[in-house]
């Protein structure tokens, strides 16, 4: 069921997806399965956030609760893929402060367990709360580790992601030179690896960047 629901998201259709993870989380809690209780939680609270009408105050609450089971389970893996979309949730409901928090206890632990890439994008999350937090220094700091770390892996996708993230930081604190052509060259490695995600979250950070 929890295979399902993921699947029915991927495909776009939500409220499905909602409704096989509610009944995949009613399945876990009567087999009493501590680790798939978790894991759904965790689902079912990303489900809230991402929806199209979203319920962002539920979702944080699904996914701390994902936490703490994560927690006594002692799953740090389980945690971290946790953390990291409960601070996407408190992103989305405007609670910098608990975001960059979650998000840097993240980027701690990545560290800790060796995955590099979730560090990675750790950093990148850091960098865009520490900007809505106003935190320019701070954010710049956080998109230059993401980039170093992008770079060392060879990832073009967090490399071009980071970069543009860069670029927009530069922009904001009065320095646009060049910019343009760094979220031009994200782009590009998104269209050449055909990542239609990477491409608007690029132009995301490319709108950003024309307003300032």
């Amino acid at each position: 069921m929890l295979t399902e629901a993921r699947a029915l998201f991927y495909l776009g259709r939500t409220q499905d997806a909602m409704a096989a993870a509610d009944a995949a989380l009613a399945r876990a809690r009567a087999l009493d399965h501590d680790t798939l209780i978790a894991q759904t939680l965790a689902l079912r609270g990303y489900l809230e956030v991402a929806a199209p009408e979203p319920d962002a105050p539920k979702g944080v609450s699904l996914l701390q609760e994902a936490c703490a089971r994560f927690t006594g389970l002692g799953d740090r893996i389980g945690l971290m893929t946790a953390m990291n979309l409960l601070g996407d949730a408190q992103m989305a409901l405007g609670d910098f402060p608990a975001a960059h928090a979650i998000m840097d206890a993240t980027r701690a632990l990545a560290y800790e367990l060796g995955t590099k890439d979730d560090e990675t994008f750790a950093w990148i999350n850091l960098a865009l709360a520490g900007a809505e937090l106003g935190d320019l220094a701070a954010a710049r700091a956080a998109a230059a580790k993401a980039e170093a770390l992008a770079a060392e892996l060879g990832s073009k996708f967090t490399s071009g992601l980071a970069a543009a993230i860069a670029a927009t930081l530069a922009a904001l604190a009065g320095e646009p030179g060049g910019a343009e052509a760094r979220i031009d060259e994200a782009l590009g490695v998104a269209q050449a690896i055909k990542s239609k995600y990477m491409e608007l979250l690029v132009r995301r950070q490319q709108a950003e960047t024309r307003l300032h």
